[in-house]
């Protein structure tokens, strides 16, 4: 009998999964996972707002060097809650991690991953992305064919949001759930 509760209690506590095998979590369950696990500064709810997208980031396997990214909420109908997007990787610093996000989805399946680098901020609560693409760039001033004075003078535009950095802001378990922004270490 004891062995019958046992086991229903485990069901219970795992999370539902689909025929693929994929769980679903929801924002309580990830509140839940954080407050049962010793979290690192990484580990924790994070809302990425340029996508939409809240996900929960934690240790693979209890492997220090490895943390899946795992869908939470997001406001595209694209991404199902329980999904894993991206995995981080701990890189030589401490607060810098090489990141890998799935960009394409084909026959229902995430593929296609891309390279970022990630920086925790000096708070520790804001996750700074950056794109490790290769960047180049060619700039032409056509009046520099033109003789005298415009060969001194150059034109260009600048676009403020492209200077502005990417990335996500920490939630849970020091963040802003609840309506009140934390920024206080949590020992366990």
């Amino acid at each position: 009998m004891t062995l019958i509760l046992l086991l229903t209690a485990a069901m219970l506590l795992m999370p539902a999964a689909d025929a693929s095998g994929q769980s679903y979590i929801d924002m309580e369950a990830a509140i839940e996972w954080c407050d049962i696990h010793a979290t690192d500064d990484v580990e924790g709810i994070w809302r990425y707002p340029d996508d939409g997208v809240t996900v929960l980031i934690k240790k693979v396997g209890g492997e220090n060097h490895s943390h899946e990214i795992i869908v939470v909420e997001s406001d595209r109908m694209t991404l199902t809650p329980g999904e894993e997007i991206g995995k981080l990787y701990a890189t030589a610093g401490p607060e810098s991690f090489r990141m890998k996000l799935f960009t394409k989805r084909r026959k229902g399946i995430l593929c296609q991953p891309r390279d970022c680098s990630a920086t925790l901020t000096a708070q520790r609560n804001g996750l700074r992305v950056t794109d490790r693409g290769k960047n180049f760039g060619l700039r032409i001033n056509p009046l520099g064919l033109l003789p005298g004075l415009w060969k001194i003078v150059r034109m260009s535009t600048n676009k403020p949001a492209e200077s502005l950095p990417a990335g996500m802001h920490k939630l849970y378990p020091t963040g802003e759930i609840g309506g009140t922004p934390s920024f206080n270490k949590r020992y366990l």
